[in-house]
């Protein structure tokens, strides 16, 4: 038996491992499963962090717009409340695990008109695109001027999805809208206070 025999021999043996490997398939779920995990859990923290996210934004709307009636109606001004005490109104509505009294930025601006509010509008980021912390003011105004309340929140988020942009080089996809990978939410809302005495 030369080489040429030898070589048929283990040319053989590989066939009969190879057919046998091909009909036993007791491992084959598991490789599947393993394939299939990583894209399914990687789907259900996204589609739970864009559920928090929608959720963290609509409370903070809802606080806004709650609080700014407080303006709206002269309540504010008559009890002269202080700005850490609008912000602690702004706050009961907003689910504690946001941190609302230590972690949001609420900014009140009175104006005589529409387009002086427009104008005048607050500018919370910085030439870098991070949030600034200066620019806060807190002027509720009297009545029948208009005022602008707004709230921002720089919110930390829990999965730093890559968006299509890391890959393509054009528009992200990722929920991040800041330049650390956080999300940038803010509500605002605008009126006129009514002719209260």
């Amino acid at each position: 038996m030369g080489i040429l025999g030898g070589l048929r021999a283990a040319g053989r043996l590989a066939g009969k491992l190879g057919s046998r490997m091909r009909r036993d398939q007791s491992g084959a779920t598991a490789i599947e499963f393993a394939m299939v995990v990583g894209p399914f859990l990687a789907l259900v923290f996204a589609i739970m962090e864009i559920s928090l996210v929608y959720f963290v934004e609509f409370s903070i709307d809802n606080g806004v717009h709650k609080a700014a009636r407080l303006i709206q109606t002269g309540q504010v001004q008559k009890g002269n409340l202080s700005p850490n005490a609008f912000k602690h109104i702004v706050c009961a509505d907003i689910p504690a695990f946001i941190g609302c009294e230590s972690n949001v930025i609420v900014d009140v601006r009175a104006s005589n008109t529409f387009a002086e509010a427009a104008a005048n509008l607050p500018h919370p980021l910085t030439p870098s695109g991070s949030l600034s912390g200066n620019f806060s003011k807190f002027v509720p105004g009297g009545p029948a001027q208009v005022v602008v309340v707004s709230l921002y929140y720089d919110w930390p988020l829990m999965a730093k999805l890559p968006g299509l942009g890391d890959f393509t080089g054009k528009i992200g996809l990722s929920l991040g809208n800041m330049p650390d990978g956080s999300r940038l939410i803010s509500a605002t809302t605008i009126f006129r206070t009514e002719t209260y005495q």
